[in-house]
Parts: C-alpha cells; structure tokens; sequence
C-alpha cells in the first residue's frame, strides 16, 4: 500500500519509505492473507482495508509478471551475453569470485565493488587473455567498478549521474557502436543516504538517455521495480528491463548469502535502442551477498 500511496499521491519518498516499498510483493502477499482471515472472523472494515492494499499491490505487479515479451530477432543478428556482478570489495575468496566470472563464458562483464586484488585474481585466473578490453576505476571502496570485454573499446570515461561514479563505454560490435553504462548507487538505508540515492536515479536516467547508439544499463541499483523512482528511471530513458521481457520479473538477486533464498531484485540489466532480450538467468558469485545476472541479447544495428 506504501507503494501504491506514494505514485498516487505523487510523495516524497522520505526514510525508510524507500526499504519497505522493495518489499511489495510480500506485503500483497499479507494484505490478502489478512483479508481472507479478517472476513472468516467477521473483522469488515479491517478486512476491507487489506483487500484494497492486496488490490493495489496486484495492479502494481501485473506489469511486471505480464510484460510484453519483445519479437524475436532476425536469426542473423548479433548477440551479446553480458552480466553484471556485484562481488563484495570486501570479499576474500577472490580467486573463486575470478572463476565463476570466467564461467559464464559472458562477451561483456560489469562489475560493482572491485578492487585491485580482485583484478590481480582475475589477472591469475586468466582474464586478461580472455579480456583484453578493459576499464576499471578500482577505488577501494564500494564505488569500485569495471567493464571487462572480448569486444573492442571506442570509448570509455568516468562519471557521475548526481552521485557515485559511473562507467560509460562504447563498444563495436560488427563495426556498430553500441554502449553500455555500469552503475552502482547507494543504498537508501539512511536518510543522507536515501536523498542521494534518490538523486543518482534520475541522473542515470538523464545520462541513459543520451545518444541513439543501442544501449545497455547494468549493475546493482538498490532499487526494484517497486520503487517510483525506479520506475520513473525505464519511463524517462525508455528502457526496459531484460528480466522482465523475458518473463523473469519476479525473480530476486540479494541477500544471496542468508540461509533463506533472496528476498529482492536490486541488480538489473536495462535496454533501449536495438537491443532485443532474449534470455536471463542468475549465477552464485563465490563469496557475495548478490546473485550475478547474466542475460543473452541480439541487437539490431543499422548495417
């Protein structure tokens, strides 16, 4: 119902508004609980008051269990796997984080928390035979990032979209360009946290939105489709979801490492231009409290 009250009523999105919101399908899920109970025991009004939020909750989720799934590419298109892994710059157990990137056989891997030593792992493993394209910005911190690629680099720089760093690299793919961004926001767990994690998102929109070249957008957001300001984020770039366009939308990434499974969908694999999803599917990154998402593309270029 938080969810649903904050598009409606057009509100901010103040602490810790943002946390529960991630968690819609779960309360759509006791909203109807609790109105199936509330109507056995004869409890009218508290029973209304649940079925309405359950009602709320189910229209925000049909778009995402029922999105259109785009039309088949031309058999002879290019195509693309790529994935995006948040692997933890905390993480000791390197060399398996290094292994597993190196088993998805991906064209392009984006990856969130790097540091240094997971590039001296990946360097051991044999990633830069299998790589030999790389940009990396391995700060130290959680605002690690890089782009590891088979494909050659036109371009690539460093920015900002209204708060940590984003990767911003142009690729040729059958002599076309076609570009990728690779983002990590905060998470909106605090307040001071909250109001820049709020400004980042429509800066990535803003940054997405540049350009014609078909357009990839990956990594981990802190956000999920149940959040306006995600939402807000697909409308103004035109992006969609890979996961979504390939029935997948209800699937989750993080806490990958609890003893239940992941409760939410914060990492993301975003579209626009002549980038056609074909398929997704999740990997276990050794040592990471995210799942890596790895998704198959064709693109349709302009030669």
């Amino acid at each position: 119902a938080l969810t649903g009250a904050s598009e409606i009523l057009a509100l901010g999105q103040p602490y810790p508004l943002g946390v529960l919101q991630a968690l819609a399908p779960y309360w759509c899920v006791l909203s109807l609980v609790l109105a199936v109970w509330a109507t056995w025991t004869h409890r009218a009004t508290f029973g209304m008051v649940n079925a309405l939020a359950g009602v709320v909750l189910v229209v925000l989720l049909t778009p995402v269990v029922f999105a259109p799934r785009p039309a088949r590419p031309d058999p002879g298109a290019p195509r693309l796997r790529v994935l995006t892994a948040n692997v933890d710059f905390q993480n000791p157990r390197r060399a398996g984080v290094a292994a597993d990137l190196l088993a998805s056989r991906a064209d392009i891997i984006g990856i969130t928390e790097f540091s240094r030593k997971l590039g001296r792992a990946l360097t051991a493993a044999g990633a830069d035979a299998v790589y030999p394209y790389r940009f990396t910005t391995p700060l130290g911190s959680s605002e690690g990032l890089a782009f590891y690629s088979r494909l050659p680099i036109r371009t690539a720089q460093i920015d900002t979209a209204g708060g940590r760093p984003l990767l911003d690299v142009t690729v040729s793919v059958a002599g076309e360009a076609v570009r990728l961004l690779v983002v990590h926001t905060l998470p909106p767990v605090s307040p001071s946290w909250n109001r820049t994690w709020r400004a980042e998102l429509p800066g990535i929109a803003r940054w997405a939105a540049q350009g014609s070249d078909p357009t990839l957008v990956l990594g981990d957001f802190n956000a999920s489709r149940w959040h306006p300001d995600f939402r807000r984020l697909l409308d103004h770039a035109h992006l969609r979801d890979v996961a979504e366009s390939t029935g997948h939308g209800l699937l989750t990434s993080w806490p990958a490492n609890w003893w239940v499974p992941p409760l939410e969908r914060i990492d993301h694999i975003l579209v626009r231009g002549g980038v056609v999803p074909i398929s997704t599917a999740w990997r276990r990154t050794t040592g990471s409290d995210h799942l890596a998402m790895v998704a198959d593309v064709a693109l349709t270029l302009a030669s």
